[in-house]
């Protein structure tokens, strides 16, 4: 039989995401998400210190994958986004924007799978 060595079974992947740190030019820092082909989904707020930025990466992780942490929203030149938020609903960053609400509800999904396992690139980059 010509599907014998097909394995429907196959296991599910875990988006592979990158985080990169930012210093911006008065001195405040944020990150940036991308997907594997760089794409980017997701930026963060501004953080004091590269210490203050790598904590609330961290803290993000805990709970990126529960979807009451995110909300979708469409902008007055009707694009769409999401928002990313902590437990107590403070803003951690917004999505970048797209022009259809299922490319922004795919990347959304993208980084409540992948954000967890993120890869926090080495170094800071110059923004």
């Amino acid at each position: 039989m010509i599907f014998e060595n097909i394995n429907l079974n196959k296991p599910k992947t875990t988006p592979m995401l990158k985080i990169a740190i930012y210093v911006l030019s008065f001195g405040d820092y944020l990150f940036k998400i991308s997907d594997e082909e760089g794409i980017e989904i997701f930026i963060s707020e501004r953080y004091s210190s590269e210490e203050a930025c790598l904590t609330a990466i961290e803290r993000a992780r805990q709970h990126a994958h529960l979807p009451q942490h995110y909300a979708t929203r469409l902008s007055f030149d009707l694009k769409y986004f999401f928002y990313f938020t902590t437990p107590t609903h403070l803003i951690i960053g917004a999505s970048e924007m797209w022009e259809e609400a299922d490319k922004r509800d795919k990347y959304m999904k993208i980084m409540m799978e992948g954000f967890k396992n993120a890869e926090v690139q080495e170094g800071v980059v110059n923004y």
